[in-house]
């Protein structure tokens, strides 16, 4: 008879068969969290674009609200960057910056030619107003 106080000589580990399946299980696992963050950096940047345009917008009618001769300011200015440096103090975080430096890398905006005009972006998917 075995005493049950002595070690066994009996080791336990795993198979070659549950190694594998382990395996098998992580890759479909990362397949599918790749997948999901590969399409989820291009919706990421397409808000983040669309956000800095919202709050274009936002500055654009604070300024037309405070400032009495937004309007001929606003047509008299030559590029869309002489158009942001006339609302970038009403853009927090934006009082140092160019129009280049707070739009979004692979985008461009349009701030238009008027006052009320919304911002048109360009990017990869065409050109949208906001």
């Amino acid at each position: 008879m075995r005493n049950p106080f002595t070690k066994s000589s009996h080791k336990s580990a795993f198979t070659l068969v549950e190694v594998i399946c382990v395996i098998v299980i992580m890759g479909i696992f990362s397949g599918i969290t790749y997948t999901y963050f590969r399409d989820a950096i291009p919706v990421a940047q397409d808000r983040q674009a669309i956000s800095a345009a919202n709050t274009i917008n936002g500055a654009k009618k604070a300024y037309e609200l405070r400032v009495s001769t937004a309007a001929s300011s606003w047509a008299s200015a030559a590029s869309d960057s002489a158009r942001f440096l006339l609302i970038r103090d009403r853009i927090a975080f934006a009082e140092a910056m160019t129009l280049t430096q707070f739009t979004p890398t692979g985008y461009t905006f349009n701030l238009g030619t008027t006052i009320t005009a919304r911002v048109t972006i360009t990017g990869s998917s065409g050109a949208v107003s906001y």
